[in-house]
């Protein structure tokens, strides 16, 4: 006898998870729902399917259209292979709803050669820690029926898996201007208004011009929302210090009142800005996560299943991100050599709780930099893990902010 029901749905199986409930839905073949929480999004999870020959990698190339098309601002951040048997693939991603709010989808795909049987679990970013982990037990207890149309024992030959690189990037609304004129903006936080002095200045011409302060020095309306996010001497919650070894900057968050402010040099795969400036935006605490993972570029990319954790001495990692023309170090494989003619991004992403080092290739892959004996050693990360990562590292600098 079993802890937890089984639900049948004449294709699949599944285990409902202990306090879950079941729910119909127009269209679904199983619904289930998480236990009410007040005043939370409930959690759930729907399975469906519909009738394809198509492969796997069809079935999420569709999930992953599907996614940008039904969900406005829809940020995919993550495909990769979910073992089993049919083997499936899994996505991961985060889309805006309402004025503040934003939910993340984690969705499984699989080929049985005459159907695809999707299941989409959804949640809010808060709920990721307790929800993800029992989702993940639940995906594992899929169990795909045989039936008279296709055999899941045979699914259709595979096929590259897709590539979903340079189809996304971020789109920021803002004012853009030095960031020495947002430390000027920055002293009218408590008086509402710069020093007279200081409106000669480049820097105060530049606020004035972005609309943050008038002629006279006093905070406009929109000067008057950034300062309100400086007024708490903890208000800064995240710094991250991006470097290509041409260019750095840094992204900066402060939070107030449920809102964050963020300044940060130009998102990945934008269009550069001029040397020294940043753009000014706020956003809701629920989507924090979700800007910082757009802003650095995350998105899907193809799996590097054959690379290993790589150990190289003190000070050689540096020189590399500090000068792309620095040679791989002696002895190295073919791999590497290739990954060391790759473009190279340095993320280092700072909040009261430590330090989150990593470092993305131009061909989507990610490492997380760990210090070792003697040595630096780079561990890689696929993009499903530097999201899970980043998400938990947001969310505890939010809790905890610095102070």
């Amino acid at each position: 006898m079993t802890d937890e029901p089984i639900t049948r749905a004449g294709l699949f199986s599944l285990t409902i998870p202990e306090g879950w409930s079941t729910e119909e839905f127009e269209g679904a073949d199983a619904v289930l729902v998480a236990p009410v929480v007040k005043g939370d999004f409930r959690a759930n999870v729907v399975l469906t399917s519909v009738e394809s020959a198509a492969s796997v990698e069809e079935a999420l190339r569709v999930a992953v259209e599907a996614a940008w098309r039904q969900h406005p601002g829809a940020q995919v951040v993550a495909t990769d292979v979910w073992p089993g048997d049919p083997e499936g693939r899994r996505l991961i991603f985060t889309y805006p709803v309402g004025e503040a709010d934003q939910l993340e989808v984690e969705k499984w795909v699989w080929a049985t050669g005459a159907r695809h049987v999707h299941l989409s679990a959804t949640w809010t970013p808060p709920q990721r820690a307790v929800v993800d982990p029992i989702v993940k037990r639940l995906a594992a207890t899929v169990a795909i029926v045989h039936d008279s149309e296709g055999d899941a024992s045979a699914p259709t030959p595979s096929r590259p898996e897709p590539d979903f690189r340079h189809r996304q990037h971020m789109k920021v609304d803002g004012p853009k201007i030095p960031r020495s004129a947002l430390e000027l903006l920055a002293t009218a936080t408590r008086s509402g208004r710069v020093a007279m002095s200081a409106l000669r200045s480049a820097d105060g011409a530049a606020l004035v011009e972005a609309g943050l302060i008038g002629r006279f020095g006093g905070l406009t309306t929109q000067g008057q929302d950034v300062c309100a996010h400086w007024a708490r001497p903890t208000a800064a919650v995240l710094g991250i210090d991006r470097s290509d070894g041409e260019a750095a900057g840094s992204l900066s968050a402060w939070f107030a009142a449920g809102s964050v402010l963020l300044a940060a040099p130009h998102p990945v795969g934008t269009e550069p800005l001029a040397d020294g400036h940043v753009v000014v935006w706020t956003t809701s605490a629920s989507r924090l996560v979700a800007a910082v993972t757009a802003w650095m570029g995350l998105a899907p990319a193809p799996a590097y299943a054959d690379e290993d954790d790589i150990v190289f001495t003190t000070g050689t990692v540096e020189r590399r991100l500090g000068n792309a023309a620095t040679p791989p170090p002696p002895g190295s494989g073919a791999h590497l050599v290739g990954a060391w003619e790759r473009g190279w991004t340095a993320y280092d992403i700072r909040t009261s709780q430590g330090l989150l080092p990593l470092i993305a290739l131009d061909d989507g892959r990610w490492w997380r930099r760990r210090s070792v004996p003697d040595g630096e050693q780079l561990v890689p990360m696929p993009a499903a893990a530097v999201f899970e990562a980043v998400h938990a590292v947001v969310l505890d600098a939010l809790l905890s902010p610095a102070g």
